[in-house]
């Protein structure tokens, strides 16, 4: 990172942490494939491997309660589109590399910069 708080340029590689009262929910490898004071774009590759919250029973939890963080592989080619400072992101998707496949736009909490990468909570 720069003296400004900016990754070295696209290609870095970063962690994407939602973080839930002081606790890690999600955890996923991405590449910046830009960073600037006016757009944060990590994307996630398909088969990056990543952490997800799994309940006692193994199955995937959507509400906080009894959690613990096992492996998973994420499907998509996707490029979150942040602009810094704002709560949301709008991320397109593909499985096939020659066509856009679907577009999501997230409610989250601003992302926030740490040695890693980005922490946020969706």
């Amino acid at each position: 990172m720069d003296g400004d708080g900016l990754a070295a340029g696209s290609g870095s590689d970063v962690v994407l942490r939602e973080v839930w009262r002081g606790r890690i929910w999600t955890l996923r490898p991405a590449t910046l494939a830009q960073d600037t004071r006016e757009l944060v774009a990590p994307h996630l590759a398909p088969g990056t491997r990543c952490k997800h919250p799994r309940g006692p029973d193994g199955e995937l939890v959507r509400l906080p309660g009894k959690w613990r963080l096992l492996d998973d592989v994420w499907l998509w080619s996707t490029l979150r589109l942040h602009a810094p400072g704002t709560g949301q992101e709008v991320w397109p998707a593909r499985r096939d590399p020659h066509s856009f496949s679907s577009g999501y736009v997230n409610l989250q909490e601003p992302l926030r910069r740490t040695t890693l990468g980005f922490d946020y909570m969706d």
